[in-house]
């Protein structure tokens, strides 16, 4: 049956809205948790090993070491999605469109995850600067499922945070007769935000390697003194 939603409301019933509901937040909430939890300490893990120093200085690049992390945490990140799709497969009809948002979803996370990571030196710092992650990115998803009850405008603004996008396109997969058309500007919206927040980990990876070089080349006078002597 093809719906006229120009001007109408649509609403799931009850008893399906609640699974609609759940497994949305369901797919949400893995892509964040392994997004602030385990991605970070990648980073973390590099900076007390002091392996992060000898990357920094290898022949790979910055884009390289991003790109290497950003993989790691994706096929984490999209294990633990699985499941959630799994679960909830009998919802499922559009199932490229699931995936497209789980793999997106994680992505952007990830992109999260290795902020945080540079940003934090220690699992303890990390623990305290995540939940101010946490907050702004699910608490956006649950005030626009209840429209009708949050200020209009405070809706169509949070309608483009890029979580509220990914549950969009998800909660699409849910449905029949859906074309590009439905989902385009939400997709292409999210994909710039992912590049943007990769870009900006590629920066402050290559602003620490200019730092570490630089203080590098400080003591190097230093020691070759020392050795000549």
């Amino acid at each position: 049956v093809t719906l006229n939603l120009a001007g109408n409301d649509v609403y799931f019933d009850a008893d399906t809205f609640f699974f609609v509901f759940s497994s949305t937040m369901g797919l949400l909430f893995i892509a964040v948790m392994i997004g602030i939890s385990l991605i970070p300490n990648l980073m973390i893990e590099e900076k007390q090993a002091k392996t992060l120093d000898a990357l920094l200085v290898s022949p790979a690049s910055a884009t390289h070491l991003v790109a290497g992390k950003a993989i790691a945490g994706l096929f984490y990140g999209l294990l633990g999605c699985a499941v959630v799709l799994i679960v909830c497969g009998f919802l499922i009809l559009q199932w490229e469109l699931a995936i497209l948002a789980a793999v997106l979803g994680t992505l952007f996370m990830v992109a999260v995850g290795l902020l945080l990571g540079i940003y934090a030196d220690v699992r303890s710092q990390l623990q305290l600067v995540a939940w101010f992650a946490v907050i702004p990115l699910l608490t956006p998803v649950i005030l626009v499922a209840l429209e009708g009850l949050v200020p209009s405008g405070a809706v169509a603004v949070m309608n483009w945070i890029p979580t509220v996008l990914v549950a969009k396109i998800f909660r699409l997969s849910l449905t029949p007769n859906v074309n590009f058309a439905h989902y385009g500007l939400e997709l292409s919206v999210l994909a710039a935000s992912i590049l943007a927040m990769l870009a900006l980990v590629v920066w402050m990876v290559r602003r620490q390697a200019r730092e570490y070089g630089g203080n590098h080349a400080v003591t190097r006078p230093f020691i070759t003194t020392n050795m000549a002597l």
